[in-house]
């Protein structure tokens, strides 16, 4: 730690470092093994992340402290214990783009990545990346939880190939009047080229389609979302086979498999399809729900429910999910509510008690010429291809007190204290 401070004078002044030795506890014991220092918290100023060992700790654990200026004070804003498998070299600190990455080996193959940042007050746990081997493939996962953009690949080891690839948005969904913490991001936002699975030619950037997933809830009986569609042409269509604009909502009713061979080959033995044929579903246990949202005046919103065990429109159910659509400056606007049972008949238990997945799409047709339907632009939530359940993007029923993604404020413990010490 002694030659450390003396390092850290090209950036800091003596009190400055004075700060980080009072935070952190037995410094004559420890030794520093990987630091970095830039900018994290997007004030412009320089910020600490270094990684520590104690001599007097057997098992092989360091931790990583963050420090960052707060009114000319270097300030811990965190700390985290992690693991190493031969040496405390395998965690590493790298502070890139303002955010602070932690990289860590879990087992041989198998290593992460996590990304935090630091917001007035708040540490924040931006992305992750993860890499591991898995029967015969390398296996890479990214999560990011401020844009909500997930992605999967799998390669192929000898060859170096890669036999799968996805791209997708992560939906949380949590229970109704769940307060929203700065840096839990719920907006989902399908706004640009990636999210073009058809049609891009022809579309014309954010303005002519995008579209937006919000208020995102559930209780013990439906799930409940608003999509904002931003479109400069909206096309009705008149007739049940008129061109027009709608929405598929794209979901399966049965758990991923946890089957290491199933789930290498179902999603590398994936087939191309045409998109057009919206009747035609490969995978059972595959619901879509179309969505029209009529003409705003004499017409409402229709819907339509085709399950994929026999491909034929499901009439039964079109009582139980509620829908409306309204007109917005921009486009229009649909809001549904859709009954649990639908996503499997014990999901009201599970969700009560850990985070449930399962395979959720929304995907927006737009037409901006009823007299040329083959100019539509599809898009969304995930890189889809139309017989493939593995192509999906993800939900996420997350129960009470569980967040997509991490959200510290470093002055509420301090506040608590404060509170208690006035009576309250």
């Amino acid at each position: 730690m002694s030659d450390f401070s003396e390092k850290l004078l090209q950036y800091f002044d003596e009190e400055m470092i004075a700060d980080i030795q009072k935070q952190v506890p037995d410094t004559t014991k420890c030794k520093v093994w990987s630091w970095d220092i830039a900018d994290f918290s997007g004030d412009t100023y320089p910020d600490l992340a270094f990684v520590v060992k104690n001599n007097a700790e057997k098992k092989k654990l360091v931790t990583v402290y963050l420090f960052t200026d707060i009114e000319g004070y270097l300030t811990k804003i965190a700390e985290y214990e992690h693991s190493y498998v031969e040496m405390p070299l395998e965690v590493g600190i790298v502070i890139r783009h303002n955010t602070c990455f932690i990289t860590s080996k879990i087992e041989q193959f198998n290593w992460k990545i996590k990304g935090y940042t630091f917001d007035n007050g708040f540490v924040i746990h931006t992305d992750e990346f993860s890499t591991s081997r898995i029967a015969g493939y390398t296996r890479e996962t990214y999560n990011n939880f401020q844009t909500l953009e997930s992605k999967e690949k799998l390669i192929d080891i000898k060859t170096d190939n890669i036999a799968y690839d996805h791209s997708y948005l992560s939906i949380p969904a949590y229970p109704k009047k769940v307060q929203e913490i700065k840096g839990i991001s719920s907006r989902i936002l399908a706004h640009k080229p990636d999210f073009a699975v058809k049609g891009a030619f022809y579309w014309q950037g954010d303005s002519d389609c995008s579209f937006e997933i919000h208020n995102v809830h559930y209780d013990p009986d439906y799930l409940t979302f608003d999509i904002s569609v931003t479109d400069d042409a909206f096309i009705f269509g008149r007739c049940d086979t008129c061109t027009s604009d709608y929405i598929d909502i794209w979901f399966t009713t049965h758990p991923p498999s946890t089957d290491v061979n199933q789930y290498i080959n179902k999603r590398i033995q994936k087939k191309k399809t045409n998109l057009d044929k919206k009747l035609i579903v490969a995978d059972s246990g595959t619901m879509v729900i179309s969505i029209k949202p009529g003409d705003f005046l004499e017409q409402k919103s229709t819907i339509s429910i085709v399950n994929s065990e026999d491909n034929t429109i499901n009439t039964s159910l079109l009582s139980s999910i509620k829908h409306s659509s309204s007109l917005t400056k921009s486009g229009y606007s649909i809001k549904m509510a859709i009954p649990l049972m639908l996503f499997g008949n014990h999901i009201q238990t599970e969700i009560q008690e850990t985070t449930k997945e399962i395979g959720f799409s929304v995907i927006v047709h737009d037409s901006d010429n009823q007299f040329r339907p083959e100019e539509e632009t599809i898009l969304a939530t995930s890189s889809f291809i139309h017989d493939n359940s593995d192509t999906l993007g993800s939900l996420l029923f997350l129960p009470e007190g569980k967040k997509y993604g991490e959200s510290l404020n470093i002055f509420s413990e301090p506040f608590s204290s404060y509170l208690l010490e006035l009576g309250f």
